[in-house]
């Protein structure tokens, strides 16, 4: 299984690091999905 990620962009914040990205799925059609982590 192979992922590609990409960020697309990053903050800090007083809860902490928030991280927007890009996640491409190859065996979904290259299905771009977009994940926020807090």
């Amino acid at each position: 299984m192979s992922l590609s990620f990409e960020e697309l962009d990053f903050r800090q914040t007083p809860l902490g690091d928030l991280l927007l990205r890009r996640r491409r799925m190859p065996q979904f059609g290259d299905l771009d999905i977009y994940e926020v982590k807090l």
